[in-house]
């Protein structure tokens, strides 16, 4: 079911959540790369700032694209975002795009 963009900081049934694409900051020797998912009870927007747990640590994060549904999710392995930075607006695609560049 596609989203309106009212329904999109909505929430979903209890039983179903969003899988977020996120970008987090690792360090090479981590062996820990790409874009991790975490989960969260509403869609949030690409370039959404996001704090997300990665080990002991929470860290900043960027939601990288966005989640076409909600989904039942019955993988226990995936962490949901700690919080999310709602006072900056979102970055931009074309920010994005420099970010991707320049982790490559």
């Amino acid at each position: 079911m596609p989203l309106s963009p009212d329904s999109a900081l909505s929430s979903p049934s209890p039983s179903a959540v969003f899988r977020l694409q996120v970008a987090v900051h690792t360090p090479v020797h981590s062996g820990v790369g790409g874009l991790l998912t975490y989960t969260h009870t509403t869609a949030l927007p690409a370039g959404t700032l996001v704090r997300v747990p990665l080990g002991t640590r929470e860290l900043l994060g960027v939601v990288w694209d966005s989640p076409a549904e909600a989904e039942p999710v019955a993988d226990a392995q995936l962490k949901p975002v700690g919080s999310v930075l709602e006072g900056l607006p979102p970055l931009e695609a074309s920010w994005r795009r420099l970010v991707a560049f320049a982790a490559q």
